[in-house]
């Protein structure tokens, strides 16, 4: 590869190195987000950000510092393993922190800042491989450890969601103060009884990808949500924003919503979500 000074080293795609390197993130990530649920669902949200930030600041540490293509791999999938454990904790700690009214834009929120982080990082990018010396890559991949180091900082002061204190410590006058607290005012009975009746439900769910695929479900995850949501993740089009949607016998309540794996208490394995506010 280094002798052919006409084709950049970019477009050929025959050497195993190259893309090991470029697919060990998402083979990790892939890998990592089935052992997120449980670590989400056993230790709370806060500790599955933390794990994700500091996977997060390992991979950045090992790519920035890398001597060989090996610790490139390894960063490469560090940084996977950030990724499956941030993409899966974070949008659920939003989603249980913000009022009901805000929900939805908090969550596009996220993915907006993911569209930013992809920009910002090709703009750094353009930057850095004009530096010479051909060692501005390492600037590159070490960059990822500014926003990793937010994230790891963060979680050490945010507080746990009332719906995580319900599932582990069933203090249900904690999360109610919890409630009090971030939604500034003090009656929050109706929202915190739902919180229970929900983790309650949650817990009595047996065998939730085998309920997924019966019949009764099939109208939830009809073709736009199995077929093209996966596919927005897959082809990284994080603007495509999409809409179900929903019959109004589906809408039982001000706020329904339908998550597309019943994983006990996170509910979350594949991140597929319809929120719908009445």
């Amino acid at each position: 590869m280094k002798q052919d000074t006409k084709i950049s080293n970019y477009c050929k795609f025959d050497s195993q190195l190259l893309t090991t390197f470029t697919s060990s993130l998402y083979v990790a990530g892939l890998i990592a987000s089935f052992f997120a649920s449980p670590v989400t669902r056993t230790f709370g949200r806060k500790a599955s950000i933390l794990v994700g930030g500091a996977a997060f600041l390992i991979g950045a540490a090992l790519g920035g510092a890398a001597l060989n293509i090996y610790m490139l791999i390894l960063g490469r999938v560090m940084l996977g393993v950030g990724i499956g454990f941030a993409n899966q904790s974070v949008p659920l700690y939003l989603s249980e922190m913000a009022p009901p009214r805000y929900r939805g834009a908090i969550n596009i929120g996220f993915q907006l800042c993911v569209g930013i982080g992809v920009l910002s990082s090709n703009l750094i990018n353009f930057g850095t491989e004009k530096i010479e010396g051909g060692w501005g890559w390492r600037i590159s991949l070490a960059m990822a450890a500014v926003p990793a180091s937010m994230l790891t900082l963060g979680s050490f002061f945010l507080p746990e969601t009332p719906n995580s204190i319900i599932q582990h410590s069933k203090d249900h006058h904690k999360a109610k103060l919890m409630l009090q607290r971030i939604r500034g005012t003090n009656d929050v009975q109706h929202e915190l009884e739902d919180l229970i009746e929900a983790s309650n439900t949650s817990h009595s769910i047996k065998h939730p990808f085998k309920n997924i695929l019966q019949r009764k479900y099939r109208p939830h995850c009809d073709g736009n949500s199995h077929t093209l949501l996966p596919t927005i993740h897959w082809n990284k089009c994080h603007f495509l924003l999409c809409s179900n949607p929903l019959p109004n016998h589906w809408i039982r309540r001000k706020r329904f919503a339908f998550v597309c794996s019943y994983d006990r208490g996170c509910r979350n394995h594949f991140n597929i979500h319809i929120n719908a506010y009445g």
